[in-house]
């Protein structure tokens, strides 16, 4: 059963300053570093999903919700042959959940993806609740 409680001023900073950064994590060797910034918005915040490439960074937007406020998120790649894919995920923190829906509008840069034709796939994944897994982007991209 999860607790729902008033988020104090102070707790609602904190929250939001731990949104700030997201450390990345790599699998597999031949995966790509990954650097993501997580800002909190309002509403009218919201980042429509998309992907552009910069050299040979691959660069993907977009917003993360989760079932409610108090959710951390975190961030890995993994690239195989013909495919970059990029997870998001959330999990609570454990201890409250506000029953506003989370929102965490993003910008995600994979480094060091190889050259070559691939498919950036973005999926949003809530780790803890009964949400399907959200794929938003899926599409194709040329790497020089």
């Amino acid at each position: 059963m999860i607790r729902r409680t008033p988020m104090s001023a102070v707790a609602q900073g904190a929250a939001a300053l731990a949104l700030v950064a997201c450390s990345s994590v790599t699998d597999a060797s031949e995966t790509p570093r990954v650097t993501l910034l997580i800002q909190r918005t309002s509403d009218s915040g919201i980042i429509a999903p998309s992907v552009s490439v910069s050299g040979q960074d691959v660069v993907v937007r977009g917003t993360f919700s989760t079932p409610c406020l108090g959710y951390g998120v975190s961030a890995t790649a993994r690239q195989t042959a013909d495919a970059l894919v990029v997870t998001l995920s959330g999990r609570q923190g454990g201890e409250i959940c506000l029953t506003a829906i989370g929102r965490f509008p993003y910008i995600g840069t994979v480094s060091g993806a190889s050259s070559g034709t691939r498919t950036v796939v973005v999926r949003h994944v809530i780790e803890d609740a009964n949400w399907p897994v959200d794929t938003v982007i899926n599409t194709r991209v040329v790497i020089p």
